[in-house]
């Protein structure tokens, strides 16, 4: 009757872990699409410097997507945006690093390319 009633418990128990969790990561869904979508609104009216903090937010909690236009809008710099953004290629490698990891191809073409840039002008 105990392991009976043990197993009752441990089962309930996983359950409630799950549900748990679930809420947990919906949640967290649910912030990184308000910061996305924060993110766009802000980049639609040129506020860039505040789109990309948006973009960053989301970028850290794991959304490849965001992680990919982070690092797209560090390379880029001033060139698109202005003095509200200024080119940063460690930051711009480090934000498309982690979007290629994920699979995202645009971002694994310019980690690829920047790469061969680099190792190219260290071998003059």
């Amino acid at each position: 009757m105990r392991n009976r009633i043990d197993r009752t418990f441990s089962a309930a128990r996983r359950i409630a872990l799950a549900i748990g969790l679930g809420i947990a990561f919906a949640g967290a869904a649910n912030a990184v699409e308000t910061a996305l979508d924060g993110a766009g609104a802000e980049y639609e009216v040129q506020h860039f410097a505040a789109a990309l903090a948006a973009y960053e937010r989301a970028a850290q909690a794991g959304d490849a997507q965001a992680q990919e236009i982070a690092g797209l809008m560090h390379l880029y710099g001033e060139a698109l945006y202005g003095t509200q953004i200024a080119a940063n290629r460690t930051k711009a490698m480090y934000w498309l690093a982690q979007a290629a990891g994920q699979g995202r191809e645009t971002a694994r073409f310019l980690v690829a390319r920047m790469t061969a840039a680099r190792d190219l002008a260290e071998r003059q």
